[in-house]
């Protein structure tokens, strides 16, 4: 299957809003910030340096780069928005639409019945 290119960021950029409204808005997450962690997981999981890895193997080094904005707030902590990063990453590895809940915790640690 072909990588989606960061060209493509716009045409995913509407379904991860779309994702955004139905799961991570009632929980309490600005647009501003899921879509700077979507985009985030989603052209990293497009570079070759984590070609061949899964999340579980790149989620702590994803962590070390998770670049927070000029003025960092709490809500923009890796710890709040991991999943987020992770449904972007998820998205640009498979063909799948976004919108399919991943497994895992969800933002701020509540924890999804299947624990990936």
């Amino acid at each position: 299957m072909q990588q989606p290119s960061n060209a493509d960021w716009p045409a995913v950029e509407q379904e991860f809003h779309r994702t955004w409204t139905e799961r991570y808005a009632p929980l309490g997450v600005s647009w501003e910030q899921a879509r700077a962690a979507f985009r985030f997981g989603w052209e990293h999981a497009q570079s070759p340096a984590y070609a061949g890895r899964d999340w579980s193997q790149v989620a702590a080094d994803l962590a070390q780069h998770w670049c927070e904005p000029l003025e960092a707030t709490e809500e923009m902590a890796w710890d709040n928005l991991r999943e987020v990063v992770r449904e972007g990453w998820e998205q640009a590895r498979s063909d799948r639409q976004p919108g399919r809940a991943p497994t895992g915790p969800r933002p701020g640690g509540k924890a999804r019945p299947e624990g990936g």
